[in-house]
This record gives C-alpha cells, structure tokens and sequence, in this order.
C-alpha cells in the first residue's frame, strides 16, 4: 500500500513538471514576441543576450525537466538584471553553499530550524552587497535585505535545478514544526531571524539550535510550482 502510494506520489509530481514545462514554453514565446515586436534602437544589450538565450531554447524545443529549468533561469536573469556569465557565477557560489539533501514530499513536514535560518542569513549577508533590488533597483544590504530578494536571490536560483524546497536543501530528512511563522516578503531577514532566537530564548533555554523547527512559506513551499 506504502509502494502504490509513493507511486501515486510520483507520477502526480512528473504530471506537474510536465504541466509547468509547457507553462514555461509558452511564457517563453510570449516574451519573444515581446522582444521581437520592439524596434531595435529600443532594445538594450541586456535583452538582446535574453532574446539569443530565448531562441536556443526554442529552438531546441525541450519540455523535459531540465528545459524547464532553463527557462526559469532566463526569467531569473531578467529579473535579477544578470547576463549568463554572472547568473552562472551566482548559481554556482549558491550550489557550494546550498546542495539537494533530500526529498519532503509534504509541505507540512518542511520545516526550518534557527541554525538553518542563520545560515541563509550568513549566506546573504556575505554576499548581498553585489545585489540590486527587483523592485526599485538599489543596492541591496544586510539593513534592507527583505523576503522578495532573498527569494529573488537566493532561494530560487538555489532551487531551479532540482525544482524542490529550500528546506530540502538543508535538511536531512523531515522535520515536521514545532511553530508556525507567519512573516511578510517586505520584511528584513535579519529582524526575522533574530525574532525566532529571542522568541527561542524567552519560550525554551535551548543551546541546541537544532531542537524546534519552524514553518516559514518562503523556505518550505517550492516556489517554481506557487
């Protein structure tokens, strides 16, 4: 009963990437026909090696799942302003950091603890200096690093690969939550991770940090498939 049910797991997951890819396809045309039906004076550089990366794909006419994550790439370049050399720069500084560690399959198990908050915290801290906001296009610090660019910057280009959850990235198995948080994307990271310490601090003398998850949207939904 266990092995049909992981079937059914299976086969519904393949159904939605197959879902998403043919989604993927299709924003990609809208986009070229976007950039296409633009005079050329009107098109920066940034967008004509978006068009080039666009008809490669199209060309290739691929609905796998790495066709799927090729084409997400592209509309995180556009959004994060990059070209490819420095979005693949961007992936792999990500990729040594962040790594597939395994599969949970429910959302409600997904979980995050305080040591695996300060670690996207470290993360973005080290590197958010060379961030622009997606929004309003300044320059991006510790003080305002906010959920939209740690989504923007970190937890999708991170995730694209695999099409999985942060949390799966680092965390070993389920962790079902001790806590629900409920935040707002404009808020500051670190306000937030420093919250869950106090609140960690006042609610239970812990000095394993591992001890208490927390179920946090933005690390625990896989946010290709929102």
């Amino acid at each position: 009963e266990r092995e049909l049910e992981e079937s059914r797991a299976q086969a519904a997951e393949a159904l939605s990437a197959l879902k998403e890819a043919k989604q993927a396809q299709r924003d990609l045309e809208k986009r070229l026909l976007a950039l296409e039906s633009r005079p050329p004076q009107e098109i920066t550089a940034h967008q004509k090696a978006l068009r080039v990366a666009m008809l490669k794909m199209k060309a290739m006419g691929d609905l796998s799942g790495a066709g799927a994550s090729r084409q997400r790439a592209v509309s995180m370049m556009e959004e994060l302003g990059l070209d490819e050399v420095a979005f693949d720069d961007h992936v792999g500084a990500l990729a040594k950091a962040f790594q597939l560690r395994c599969r949970i399959r429910l959302p409600e198990h997904r979980g995050i603890t305080l040591q695996q908050l300060e670690c996207v915290e470290g993360f973005a801290r080290q590197h958010c200096q060379a961030w622009l906001d997606t929004r309003s296009g300044a320059k991006v610090s510790a003080d305002t690093l906010d959920f939209y660019q740690v989504n923007a910057w970190l937890i999708k280009p991170s995730t694209n690969e695999d099409n999985c959850a942060f949390v799966e990235l680092v965390a070993e198995a389920e962790q079902p939550p001790t806590w629900f948080c409920s935040h707002w994307w404009g808020g500051i990271v670190r306000d937030f991770t420093t919250c869950i310490c106090l609140h960690q601090r006042t609610r239970k003398r812990l000095t394993d940090r591992t001890v208490w998850a927390y179920w946090v949207c933005a690390f625990a939904h896989r946010q290709h498939d929102v």
